[in-house]
């Protein structure tokens, strides 16, 4: 079990959506998805993203780039904390997916595609 984030935009190709099925890899921000276990805290994913994921718009949330971007430091620092706490990881490196979601979604918002984030929890 885990927690799932999928980019969603304007015009996604279905190669750009099949991209995003990488068999629940952490690496993969940078084609718009974001994989968490529940394996414990603390959850980057409910940092990045702290919008009530009970009450999520058919669609996927739209939430400003400018937001995530003011919360995009904390949500590195707990996946660092996280992989060096529960996976004993010394060079952590599942924050950068974060970093790349982070970025595509401003760079989707730029050219006017209206990025949305699915959660799938």
């Amino acid at each position: 079990m885990g927690i799932d984030v999928y980019l969603r935009w304007k015009g996604q190709t279905k190669e750009e959506c099949a991209a995003q099925i990488t068999g629940f890899r952490i690496d993969a921000g940078a084609v718009g998805y974001l994989r968490e276990a529940y394996h414990g805290e603390p959850y980057a994913t409910m940092i990045l993203f702290s919008e009530d994921w009970d009450k999520q718009p058919k669609g996927g949330f739209v939430i400003p780039n400018s937001t995530l971007r003011e919360r995009l430091m904390r949500a590195v620092k707990a996946a660092m904390l996280r992989e060096r706490m529960l996976y004993h990881n010394r060079e952590p490196k599942a924050f950068q997916s974060f970093i790349d979601f982070v970025e595509l979604h401003g760079r989707l918002e730029k050219e006017g595609k209206n990025p949305r984030i699915v959660i799938s929890a």
